[in-house]
C-alpha cells in the first residue's frame, strides 16, 4: 500500500518508493524461509542450516519424497523463488533497485505544464543489473522495466498461493 501511496504523487516519490519496494522483497523472501523453517519441522525434513531453503536441491529432494504436493507446488513457482532470492542476494550485496519514473500519459501536448503529465514508477526486473557489468559485457540484456503495482501484485499473489497451498496440506493431516 506504501508503494502504490507514493507512486507518482510526491516529488522525488522514487526514494519512498525504493524504501518500500526493498523491505517488500525482504519480507517475501523471509516467507519463503518461513515455509521452508515449517516445511522441515511439520514434514520431518532432515536438513539443517543454510540448506533449510526452498530453493536448495538438497531440501526439495527430501520434500519430494515426504510430502510430494507442496514440492509440486514449489516447482510450479520454481521460476519466481529464483526470482525472489536473486533479487534479495542483489539487495543484501548493496546493488540498488532501479526506479525511474516514466510518463505514461501526456494531457498536455507542448510539455509545458508537467502536472498534465501522468507519471507512473517503474522498477526494473529479472534481478538487479549494475550499469558497469552491462557496458562490460555487451551480451547481458539491458533492463526491463515494468509497473511496479503489477510487479508487486505478482509477488503477493504467488506469496498467498504459496501459503495457503502449505496451510491446507496441514490441515489435510
Amino acid at each position: 500500500d506504501s508503494i502504490i501511496k507514493y507512486n507518482g504523487k510526491v516529488q522525488d516519490c522514487g526514494i519512498f518508493i525504493t524504501y518500500h519496494l526493498s523491505n517488500f522483497i525482504f519480507n517475501a523472501k523471509s516467507l519463503l524461509d518461513s515455509l521452508a523453517v515449517m516445511s522441515k519441522h511439520c514434514f520431518s525434513i532432515n536438513v539443517n542450516g543454510g540448506d533449510i531453503d526452498l530453493n536448495k536441491k538438497v531440501f526439495l529432494e527430501q520434500l519430494i519424497v515426504k510430502e510430494p504436493n507442496f514440492s509440486n507446488i514449489i516447482q510450479n513457482k520454481k521460476e519466481w523463488i529464483q526470482s525472489v532470492v536473486q533479487w534479495r542476494n542483489d539487495l543484501i550485496h548493496k546493488k540498488g533497485i532501479t526506479v525511474v519514473p516514466v510518463v505514461t500519459q501526456c494531457l498536455d501536448p507542448s510539455y509545458e505544464e508537467l502536472g498534465k503529465m501522468k507519471v507512473q514508477m517503474m522498477v526494473q526486473t529479472g534481478g538487479i543489473k549494475e550499469i558497469s557489468d552491462m557496458i562490460k559485457n555487451p551480451k547481458i540484456k539491458k533492463p526491463y522495466y515494468q509497473e511496479i503495482e503489477p510487479f508487486c501484485n505478482e509477488w503477493l499473489n504467488n506469496s498467498r498461493d504459496l501459503l495457503e497451498s502449505f496451510l491446507a496440506i496441514l490441515y489435510q493431516k
